[in-house]
């Protein structure tokens, strides 16, 4: 007797975040830049970390998490 093949799949249930922990924030914009498929997620610390010393320069800290996102992908694509 031969044994037969059953091509029937299944899908895979959705699964949930691996961390449900509110101090991930979203990368943003910056990812798309870098060449990232997935969502991105920093630690709150990273963001607060890149946040400018003065309120006026706004922008620093996008510049300040592309430039973090880039030197940490380049670590990892070597």
């Amino acid at each position: 007797m031969q044994p037969t093949l059953n091509l029937v799949f299944h899908p895979a249930p959705p699964t949930g975040r691996v961390f449900n922990n509110p101090t991930w924030l979203a990368a943003g914009w910056a990812t798309a830049c870098l060449g990232f498929t997935k969502k991105v997620e920093i630690s709150q610390a990273l963001s607060d970390a890149l946040q400018p010393l003065h309120a006026e320069a706004e922008d620093e800290h996008d510049q300040q998490l592309y430039d973090a996102l880039w030197s940490a992908t380049s670590k990892l694509w070597k």
